[in-house]
């Protein structure tokens, strides 16, 4: 039987303390995005890039999902591409914005044989010889070949005399007859474009030419035939627009090409079958009258007739249905036999029938509307509310995916986004930065939309928790200003069912409403205010970049709080680069203590003042929090959520995760357990006390009973 131990540590050794185990249960939507690119092992397993999660795996044809990360030694939270061994499912390279890691565990632990550059893609000859599409950063068109010789242990810039600057590369293959034969593409990436042009190496990469560069519009995708030596695919076509494009055909790998067919899109070979080809056009799985080139495209004779085998309007989409989110771009697509997957900014996709059919792999249908991951999350989640008078129900604000509410404690999820609330999202996504329920009367809640993460927001009310279908708010707001809004906060502190005095920041400004957000005025026009929070007195306090202040009357904000290290330099939103000041300012929720404030810090910690402000402890040092949550039915138990990444990947191994005290500060644990990532930006308990949720950038949301064990060394 293990003993029962007391768990303490000092706010300077916290840090060191490795992860709990925690019963952490995954309860997330499904999708997200971005996802990068998508690959197949020798084995079939499946393997997706995010840019915030770093690379998700999946070994059941995407019924489910785990994360490759930190807990396998690989601490790069953007991956790029993937180099996969041709016949052993168990080596493999991930290609990320800080180099390269190599797995020969089939992911169960990776090493960094390469720490530096933008490694957009890689090819796999055997066990020794690899190339990696190498650029000094993300957003730079300066590609190189990078190779290795002995099994990706280390790498050397091969391309000695590239004919031209300015590379993108985007795909590399490798002929299957001779591995000193070698083509790459370079064009128009996600984060910058090179030059259009598809390049040829026929000693290893060493020297190159330029290949195909009399053929019309912009090469699109290449192809080595398997089954017939020297031949080689090639598609042209618009590659802004996706529209009808052209397949090639060279037999002298690449010295001339004859035209095909009027057919465009991703090449689908299928080997011991040379007069198979299948045409997948990624760019035009949307729905207009006139689309007449979507779907899959097939020829059994060579490419001198062809078929249209299925359409667009044939694939299971789950719930982001938009025309444009079954788009994906060319490098987006993986291969296999009869299988194909793709990959776009929000979903995951797969057929399994040589193209007849296509299905979503990210999320299921729990119930009609009601959605659940299958694991593959890719979330910038910034805001949870637990409804304050139905214990069930969770509220989730996200960057790109809008407002979600959900009735059985996160197990499922619909939509609250409205077409006319969220621009060109329709209804199918948006962003959320604030959400607030009414302890008092049942079903009053309030949130924003924008369109854009950092653009102008609307706010919202409604009276029945925005109906069944989550769909039934109303607009209100009017005088805020055209910005996003913040840190809702509502003074309590006369309970009863009248016209409530809400608080919220727009534009850095504090604004107060006296009746239910149908009007505000501005109280306080300081320029770096984020957050806001009423105490049981009616005091309030906001806080920001510029520091911490507390109004008396609701109205004048002369107050200032500020001490040393709690105010930035940057005058922006939180999710801004190197953004410091208090990003959470919490009056204490509790019946006791009623002077008790807490000033979270990002760029310094947690600090809890017990006379209004007056004087501030420090009680936790962190450069990455962001947040604190107080328990309901104890006020001393108290957790904090700290992330090195917001809205966008960045791993540092300063960031905690999640923090947990139940001695109102005065000692911390890390309760970040199996978390894949130590982040964690949203926190709330639901009212009955029974859950603990956090959102973490890149995983998502998730739930902890509030009563279960942490287990650390062995100790109960």
């Amino acid at each position: 039987m293990m003993k029962k131990a007391v768990l303490t540590c000092l706010i300077a050794s916290c840090s060191m303390m490795p992860r709990a185990i925690v019963a952490w249960q995954p309860i997330n939507v499904g999708g997200g995005g971005w996802f990068e690119r998508v690959a197949v092992d020798a084995a079939g397993g499946l393997y997706v890039a995010s840019d915030l999660s770093g690379a998700y795996v999946s070994h059941d044809d995407g019924e489910s999902w785990s994360i490759l990360g930190p807990l396998q030694g690989m601490v790069s939270t953007h991956v790029a591409g993937f180099g996969m061994h041709p016949v052993n499912p168990l080596r493999f390279f991930v290609g990320t914005d800080e180099g390269i890691y190599k797995t020969v565990d089939g992911g169960a632990s990776f090493t960094q044989p390469l720490s530096f550059g933008y490694i957009e893609t890689l090819a796999v000859v055997d066990d020794n010889i690899a190339y990696a599409a190498f650029h000094s950063q993300w957003n730079v068109a300066d590609g190189m070949i990078y190779k290795t010789l002995d099994g990706g242990d280390t790498w050397f810039a091969v391309s000695a005399n590239l004919p031209a600057t300015g590379l993108r590369i985007l795909k590399i293959q490798a002929s299957p007859d001779n591995p000193d034969t070698v083509f790459f593409l370079s064009g128009e990436g996600r984060f910058a474009t090179g030059i259009n042009a598809l390049y040829r190496s026929t000693n290893g990469g060493i020297t190159w030419n330029v290949i195909a560069s009399g053929l019309p519009d912009d090469i699109l995708d290449f192809a080595v035939d398997p089954s017939v030596p020297g031949r080689l695919w090639v598609t042209t076509g618009d590659a802004g627009s996706g529209f009808f494009g052209r397949l090639h055909r060279s037999d002298d790998e690449g010295n001339s090409f004859i035209e095909q067919a009027q057919h465009g899109g991703v090449i689908w070979l299928k080997p011991g079958e040379p007069n198979s080809i299948r045409l997948f056009n990624s760019r035009r799985q949307f729905l207009f009258p006139s689309e007449q080139d979507d779907g899959v495209w097939q020829s059994l004779d060579g490419g001198q007739t062809w078929s249209q085998i299925s359409e667009a309007a044939d694939m299971t989409l789950g719930w982001q249905a938009n025309f444009y989110i079954r788009n994906g771009w060319p490098h987006g697509v993986a291969v296999d036999g009869e299988r194909l997957f793709w990959v776009n900014s929000q979903a995951v996709y797969g057929s399994f029938d040589g193209g007849l059919s296509a299905t979503q792999l990210y999320t299921r249908e729990v119930s009609p509307g009601h959605w659940r991951s299958r694991g593959i999350d890719n979330v910038g989640i910034i805001e949870l509310e637990a409804d304050q008078l139905s214990p069930a129900v969770l509220w989730a604000g996200f960057i790109d995916m809008g407002v979600w509410r959900s009735d059985d404690n996160g197990a499922s999820w619909i939509a609250c986004n409205r077409p006319q609330d969220t621009g060109n999202w329709d209804g199918f996504g948006g962003n959320s930065w604030t959400i607030l329920t009414d302890p008092d009367r049942d079903g009053w809640v309030w949130t924003m939309q924008s369109e854009q993460e950092d653009g102008p927001a609307i706010l919202l009310r409604s009276s029945n928790r925005a109906g069944p279908d989550c769909q039934q708010w109303q607009v209100v707001g009017a005088g805020l200003p055209a910005a996003p809004l913040l840190g809702l906060s509502m003074d309590t502190s006369s309970s009863g069912t009248g016209a409530r005095t809400l608080y919220i920041t727009a534009a850095g400004d504090v604004w107060r409403s006296v009746d239910d957000g149908d009007n505000w005025s501005r109280v306080f026009a300081n320029g770096g205010m984020r957050s806001t929070s009423v105490a049981q007195d009616g005091r309030v306090y906001v806080g920001g970049e510029f520091g911490v202040f507390r109004s008396d009357d609701g109205v004048n904000f002369s107050v200032d709080l500020t001490i040393a290290g709690m105010a930035g330099t940057v005058n922006d939103l939180p999710l801004a680069w190197g953004w410091q000041g208090v990003s959470h300012v919490l009056a204490n929720p509790g019946p006791n203590f009623t002077d008790r404030v807490y000033a979270v810090v990002h760029g310094v910690g947690v600090y809890r003042s017990e006379n209004r402000g007056a004087q501030w402890q420090l009680i936790l040092s962190d450069p990455f929090v962001w947040r604190i949550a107080v328990d309901p039915l104890d006020e001393s138990h108290l957790v904090v959520t700290s992330s090195s990444a917001f809205d966008s990947g960045g791993y540092d191994p300063a960031s905690q995760g999640v923090w947990e005290s139940h001695d109102t500060g005065a000692t911390w644990q890390n309760i970040t357990g199996a978390i894949a990532w130590p982040f964690a930006i949203a926190a709330d308990f639901s009212p009955d006390g029974a859950w603990l949720y956090v959102g973490s950038p890149g995983a998502g949301i998730f739930r902890r009973a509030n009563g279960d064990l942490i287990f650390i060394h062995g100790f109960e």
